[in-house]
């Protein structure tokens, strides 16, 4: 079961497609599979070997062999052994796990946010119920943009950790911009976010001032939770950045 299962993912998150998936029968030329920079130190080796080959391009021909099967006990622990690959396709395919996510999240959540804007009483639901948009919205908005982040900072930070077609790539640089003497730009990803703050202490600023006037209500709700998440979203993004500076 174990191994269909890890060749169908490997498949999926971009990587050669093979019967099996698990063979440890393999030639290759040494710059080639050098040039992959894989990491993995375990059995999961395997997986990552044909993630990156497919994502690199490379030509992987299986050729058919006989099986005998192993005289005395096997080595091999399925759940702890299975679990290295699976987690290691997860974190390699971060457009698959973060990137989709956060993109699906962050969206939802901002036109949850926007809808709490121009329908502060929230949604009617009938009976006299009322839906209010506002406490989802920026909760959503919030686990998107970290999810894009981490997203994002996971695919600079491993050669293989993308596939080579489609939108992720660009989408990722646009995300984390590089610099010239390493894959992140720090400086300018935390001015982005330090904006982000600025901008929801900013508005929470001017909420303040309105109820100091006592020109509050429920009409500024969806603002106020929109101010919220800009800065968890802003400071988290800060804290994030220091941490991975040091």
């Amino acid at each position: 079961l174990g191994t269909p299962l890890l060749g169908r993912l490997v498949g999926l998150a971009g990587g050669a497609r093979v019967v099996d998936s698990q063979s440890g029968f393999r030639a290759f030329r040494r710059d080639a599979i050098l040039a992959l920079g894989l990491r993995s130190s375990g059995m999961e080796y395997a997986s990552e070997m044909l993630l990156g080959a497919g994502r690199a391009g490379l030509a992987v021909v299986e050729v058919p062999m006989p099986y005998r099967r192993r005289l005395g006990a096997s080595k091999l622990r399925p759940l702890s052994d299975g679990w290295r690959h699976l987690r290691l396709l997860l974190f390699l395919s971060p457009h698959l796990t973060l990137l989709a996510p956060g993109f699906a999240a962050a969206g939802v959540g901002l036109l949850l946010c926007a809808l709490s804007l121009v329908a502060p009483a929230g949604v009617p639901l009938g009976g006299g119920l009322h839906w209010l948009p506002v406490f989802l919205g920026p909760m959503l908005l919030i686990l998107g943009a970290q999810a894009l982040l981490l997203g994002g900072l996971a695919a600079q930070r491993h050669p293989a950790a993308l596939p080579p077609a489609g939108p992720w790539r660009p989408l990722a640089r646009a995300l984390i911009p590089a610099s010239a003497d390493g894959p992140v730009n720090i400086g300018r990803l935390l001015a982005r976010y330090a904006l982000l703050a600025l901008a929801g202490l900013l508005t929470d600023a001017l909420l303040f001032g309105l109820w100091l006037l006592d020109q509050t209500g429920p009409s500024l709700l969806g603002l106020a939770g929109l101010a919220q998440a800009l800065i968890v979203v802003g400071l988290g993004g800060v804290a994030t950045l220091f941490a991975l500076a040091e």
